[in-house]
């Protein structure tokens, strides 16, 4: 039997949350595509809990596929020089 980790449990519950808030099928599948790509990140990492060096590796490795750029939201979670 498989254990999930802290980090599927979590990120489950979230998505849990979100259908009893009625958000839409098509925003449900996008948090769930992008919850699955931290999953597996965080795997790759033998990461089983959020923390910072996870979230550091994602935004990192979360460009968009059609521009290669990061989302416009991204400066607001990088560090003022």
């Amino acid at each position: 039997m498989n254990k999930n980790t802290k980090l599927e449990v979590t990120l489950q519950l979230t998505l849990e949350s979100l259908r009893k808030k009625q958000y839409s099928t098509e925003s449900l599948r996008r948090y769930r595509i992008k919850f699955n790509g931290v999953i597996k990140l965080a795997a790759q990492m033998g990461i089983a809990e959020v923390n910072e060096e996870l979230l550091q590796a994602y935004i990192d490795d979360d460009k968009n596929v059609y521009t290669g750029e990061f989302s416009i939201i991204l400066p607001l979670f990088q560090p003022s020089a």
